[in-house]
């Protein structure tokens, strides 16, 4: 073993110190390419570790503030077309009611289809907000528990597809419901309004 490692240290001063070149083998340009596969292969996996560590603030990041937005954009949805809606009843009971003294034919169908739609509008507006509720606290619950740890790259490569495939179809229901609540009211409005006028 001794003699071994005495010959790898001369050929290794002759080659490389003393640059003594060698017929059978260009070991300069062996160097040189085993050097530049280090470097790219350390790149790489310098890189790569940024990279995941990149993916994995930006859906920590995503988790917060979809929380913090879903629960503000909910409370101030709801609030408003509650009020709006709530508002809408209230005064179309008080026609249907008889709170309000004679009121005309024309007003009774109005305070009808007012109530209609309000309350339409506002179970689509409810059932619109459960959906996006309920499925992103369960998304971000599965997120969380992804992100805690040592992340594999494909765990973190799949969140995206993860959350189009489960996530996004809901959200997409939840708009339609949410939107066409506002439709819904308004459609009723001008139902009532055309009412009104052409009685």
């Amino acid at each position: 073993m001794t003699n071994l490692d005495n010959y790898v240290e001369f050929e290794r001063q002759r080659i490389f110190e003393r640059k003594e070149h060698d017929s059978i083998y260009d070991w300069q340009a062996d160097w040189l390419n085993a050097r530049h596969l280090h470097d790219f292969n350390s790149d790489f996996v310098r890189n790569r570790r940024v990279h995941a560590d990149d993916v994995k603030l930006l859906w920590r990041e995503w988790h917060e503030q979809t929380r913090k937005h879903m629960g503000d954009l909910s409370l101030e949805a709801l609030r408003s077309m509650v009020l709006l809606n709530g508002a809408a009843v209230l005064a179309s009971l008080a026609v249907l009611t008889g709170q309000i003294t004679a009121p005309t034919h024309g007003a009774r169908i109005a305070a009808s289809c007012t109530i209609l739609f309000s309350i339409a509008s506002i179970i689509m507006l409810a059932l619109g907000h459960l959906l996006q509720f309920m499925r992103t606290n369960v998304i971000q619950a599965e997120i969380r528990g992804v992100l805690v740890g040592h992340v594999k790259h494909s765990k973190l490569y799949a969140i995206g597809r993860y959350t189009r495939r489960f996530l996004d179809p809901i959200v997409n229901i939840g708009n339609i419901l949410i939107y066409s609540s506002i439709f819904a009211f308004a459609f009723g409005s001008a139902l009532a309004a055309i009412v009104l006028i052409s009685t």
